[in-house]
């Protein structure tokens, strides 16, 4: 043996030899062990995150092999609609090309360039981690087959009267120019201001708001019933005249209205949020469009905007215009300087601008399920709602998470669900299978109201000559949702075999984006559950407890850690920190100490096999029972057995770090430090045979967490297979 381990030499070569083989196509007898890997984004390149989920699954993977269950781990990627098309579209930016100024055609044929070499990236930073997926099948979730597992699931959706298309008030990203679901928003606090003033001067009710530009779409004040300074006014219709647009203003009392915010009463603009729709369908309300999808004010006037002065503008542009208006009039209360949390784009981190626009939805609620009864069998209409299937699938305890504490994060959010928003104004994502007649004269019908037969509308695939498909493109989450089973046969013939799946390992921050709408999708459109546990593993941040991130200039990129500690030295230190708490901060200690672990083990061998050598010894042909004449052989021995089962145990229980930690231990104190220590003076070949047999099981226990170095040692020494 060399005198120390090179890992940069048996890494590649050591892969190589694996995946030529094709030693992880699943074999053996027995329940398969069957996991999907989350596909990552072909967006760039991996990041800490994902090499700790990939170590996590490739840890159990090669567990369940060692107890000889047939391994299925499938392995792909995602074409991640939004977040993929906004990387493409800087990065041509970065090269002087606007994406307004080439073609349609001609911008797809660079995101598929971009495909290739992120998704091939990817691909080679799993295998330079060691994952030992099934690569005889490669998935992506754009491949033909996958396409046409997208159309069957939204045809099964609306044959069921689920999908329908409504006029909505949805996050709009003015710079991506498409709608986003709310869990596609994130928030930052930022400092802003919180103005107080009358529509007029003659209006009795001081509002308070930090949108005033929105001001002139609203149709009511709402107050809280229990708020005694505007109970004269509940039920009136004030009108007012502000800055120039004539507002009817109905006031209305609402439980929602929170007294102890502002002045306690709340301008409502139903065509610019959410909560304010809501108010407005529960107290029949008119709603004025006052902002574009370009997040200015409209120049094409909608009905009851009639103020033309701010047509245009920007919306900061035209609030400046409205404070200094209302300042100059004499109507301004105060203004506060105060902290409010800013809704903005997950991709860009543009500011989203809630609008009124016609979109398509999934039905999560019980009542909306509609069947549509000539295009369906009764057989296979499903009775509950998909919220429903949802809740049941974990309150039952047929899918469950671990961390247990996740169940109720789950539940809770689905208790709430809103229909899902489905639909996306991109190029990049799979093409809505939903066709229009062409020239049909009710282009602005509702999807939910008709049926497949209507001679102006085509569902599926293979449509009518003279139909044209709407450009719409799904919610990427939508064919992520499949991921599970159109991986593994859906929609010809699913694969009974390996399906449902065994577990899913993935992060917190996509329980509701894809672990939930992975469940109900696969019991609505399989009627199995996607996989029995969810293993939700720790987020890791940087040593000041901030999101690693290369665009923050906190990230770390996991192969250059790789290329200067080894791979398997990276996977000992994020295990390492695995230890059940859900923030990690990352610490390159970790990795350097699983350098120096993958150091001793290689010493450890050279020990033994010079022993070997200087002795003559060969331990095949030697004749014995694992029954040692030497009592303290027999102690050890007995020692390596409880780690054994310690090992099992944590490793079905997800205790990634305390498995681990609990090995590194034994194998450097107890068998380098006391076991070989106490045993130099014994020159017995019950003694070589004692070291080999337990060094071997130790390998065993190693392989799954450092799989280089332990697979090198066992196949290049004459330590015994155990």
């Amino acid at each position: 043996m060399d005198k120390q381990y090179n890992f940069k030499e048996n890494e590649e070569k050591l892969y190589k030899e694996w995946a030529k083989k094709d030693v992880w196509k699943p074999k053996g007898e027995g329940k398969p062990f069957v996991m999907v890997i989350p596909p990552p984004n072909v967006t760039g390149s991996l990041h800490m995150g994902h090499a700790l989920n990939t170590t996590c699954q490739d840890i159990l993977a090669r567990y369940y092999r060692q107890k000889g269950r047939p391994v299925k781990w499938v392995v792909g990627t995602d074409h991640a609609g939004i977040a993929t098309q906004t990387k493409v579209e800087k990065a041509l930016l970065k090269k002087g090309i606007k994406k307004n100024e080439i073609s349609k055609e001609e911008f797809l044929k660079h995101i598929w360039l971009w495909k290739e070499e992120y998704g091939n990236q990817i691909i080679h930073q799993l295998q330079r981690l060691g994952a030992s997926c099934d690569w005889s099948k490669i998935y992506f979730t754009m491949d033909n087959d996958y396409q046409e597992a997208v159309k069957t699931a939204f045809k099964h959706f609306y044959d069921q009267g689920l999908i329908y298309q409504a006029d909505r008030v949805v996050n709009w990203c003015t710079r991506c120019q498409t709608s986003l679901s709310d869990l596609e928003v994130e928030y930052r606090k930022e400092n802003t201001k919180l103005y107080y003033f009358k529509y007029d001067k003659d209006f009795p009710i001081v509002i308070a708001t930090t949108r005033p530009e929105t001001k002139l779409g609203d149709s009511a004040v709402a107050v809280n019933p229990k708020d005694k300074r505007y109970k004269k006014y509940i039920g009136q219709t004030i009108s007012a005249d502000f800055v120039g647009q004539k507002l009817n203003l109905k006031i209305i009392a609402d439980p929602m209205v929170d007294m102890k915010f502002g002045t306690g009463a709340l301008g409502v603009t139903p065509a610019h949020s959410l909560a304010d729709a809501e108010l407005a369908e529960k107290y029949s309300l008119k709603s004025i469009q006052v902002i574009d999808r370009f997040g200015k004010i409209v120049s094409n006037f909608s009905e009851g905007l009639k103020v033309r002065k701010f047509k245009g503008l920007r919306a900061i542009e035209a609030r400046e215009k409205i404070i200094e208006e209302l300042e100059k009039k004499g109507l301004i209360e105060k203004i506060e300087d105060i902290k409010h949390n800013i809704s903005i784009c997950y991709r860009c981190e543009r500011e989203i601008e809630p609008m009124t626009s016609k979109q398509w939805f999934v039905s999560m609620k019980p009542e909306t399920r509609n069947p549509k009864s000539e295009t369906i069998s009764k057989s296979k209409i499903q009775n509950k709602s998909l919220r429903e299937l949802g809740m049941e699938a974990v309150k039952s305890g047929k899918v469950q998470f671990v961390p247990k504490k996740w169940e109720k994060v789950y539940l809770n959010w689905m208790e709430n669900v809103k229909d899902w928003c489905i639909s996306r104004q991109l190029v990049w994502g799979h093409r809505m299978p939903v066709f229009i007649k062409k020239q049909a004269t009710n282009l602005k019908f509702k999807i939910k109201n008709l049926k497949l037969n209507d001679k102006d509308i085509y569902v599926g695939d293979n449509p009518p000559e003279g139909f044209e498909q709407v450009d719409d493109v799904l919610d990427t989450w939508f064919s992520s949702a499949l991921w599970s089973f159109a991986t593994l046969g859906y929609p010809k013939k699913l694969d009974k075999k390996y399906y449902p799946t065994t577990v899913l390992s993935t992060a917190r921050d996509i329980i509701h984006l894809w672990v939930s709408r992975m469940i109900f999708s696969s019991l609505d459109l399989t009627g199995e559950i996607p996989f029995e546990k969810v293993y939700i593993h720790p987020t890791i941040y940087n040593q000041e407890g901030k999101r690693m991130s290369k665009s923050l200039g906190t990230g770390l990129d996991p192969i250059e850690l790789i290329d200067k500690y080894g791979a398997d030295a990276v996977r000992f230190g994020l295990t390492l920190l695995n230890t059940g708490v859900q923030d990690i901060k990352f610490s390159e200690v970790h990795i350097l100490a699983g350098r120096k672990f993958a150091n001793k083990l290689w010493n450890i061998a050279r020990f033994i096999e010079m022993n070997e050598m200087n002795r003559k010894f060969l331990i095949s042909n030697f004749q014995f029972s694992l029954n040692f004449q030497n009592p303290i052989y027999n102690l050890y021995f007995n020692k390596v057995d409880k780690l054994e089962t310690e090992t099992e145990r944590d490793l079905e229980q997800f205790r990634f770090g305390q498995a681990l930690e609990r090995i590194y231990h034994f194998i450097w104190h107890d068998f380098a430090d006391k076991m070989i220590e106490e045993t130099k003076q014994d020159e017995s070949d019950e003694k070589m045979v004692f070291l080999q047999t337990v060094f071997s099981r130790l390998l065993n226990l190693v392989e799954p967490f450092m799989p280089f170095v332990a697979s090198k040692l066992k196949s290049e020494t004459r330590i015994p297979k155990f």
